[in-house]
């Protein structure tokens, strides 16, 4: 009796994946045009532990985007990013506070300015699950003076990470109307009437991120863009026959 052997030699590779990134709730807040140097974020549900908190903010009349920052009751610490230098109208500076959270619960989040405009705060916040524990990879602010016009392109970043999500926000004066930027989701329903506005879209290569936002009826804008890595998860196996 003849009888065949067949040698089969099996190998499982680990393929890393790009994890899912989901936008997860957000807020937003304005007191501008009245008084104070901070505002503050309540999101609808808990803030869960290890998802980034990305804050974008202006205290109306500041001069420096320098002197920004952001708290919030769950302790967590923020970094403050793609602040803008631009001038021209009241609330052209601008800047990014971001954190991964440590621990989960119902937080408020404010942004505040160490400086005394007395003249209100805007800010509107995003929570996004899906990013690595230190997912910061670059941010930049628009510069020189405010964007007067229908658009705004955001300043030039360029990012190292391969899978990053790309957070984009302006600053608009409210008499701006039917506000967009291709390619990117907007959050918080946003609308030129909230003076500062977030929208978000992941990539899957390094290199130059930008985006162009769009409205009708000339307006004061300025703009900032950062870039945050995506979790790499190694759940992929695939066997190879020989």
């Amino acid at each position: 009796m003849r009888r065949w052997w067949l040698l089969l030699l099996s190998l499982v590779v680990v393929l890393p994946a790009k994890a899912a990134v989901s936008f997860v709730q957000g807020g937003k807040s304005s007191t501008v045009g009245t008084s104070g140097n901070s505002g503050t974020v309540t999101p609808g549900s808990n803030v869960t532990a290890g998802d980034l908190v990305v804050v974008y903010g202006t205290a109306s009349n500041e001069t420096t985007s320098a002197n920004y920052s952001c708290t919030d009751t769950l302790s967590n610490t923020y970094s403050t990013v793609g602040g803008t230098t631009t001038s021209g109208f009241a609330e052209s500076y601008t800047a990014f506070c971001w954190t991964i959270s440590g621990s989960t619960g119902s937080d408020t989040i404010t942004f505040k300015t160490s400086n005394n405009p007395n003249n209100g705060v805007a800010m509107v916040v995003a929570e996004y699950s899906g990013l690595q524990a230190s997912p910061y990879d670059n941010a930049a602010g628009t510069t020189g003076s405010a964007g007067y016009g229908t658009s705004q392109a955001s300043p030039a970043m360029s990012t190292t990470n391969a899978n990053d999500l790309i957070v984009a926000a302006i600053s608009i004066q409210s008499g701006a109307t039917s506000l967009a930027i291709s390619g990117y989701t907007i959050r918080n329903s946003g609308a030129p009437a909230d003076l500062l506005v977030i929208a978000d879209k992941t990539v899957s290569s390094s290199g130059s991120q930008s985006g162009t936002w769009t409205w009708t009826n000339n307006e004061n804008s300025a703009a900032s863009i950062a870039g945050f890595k995506i979790a790499i998860a190694t759940n992929h196996a695939m066997p190879i026959l020989f």
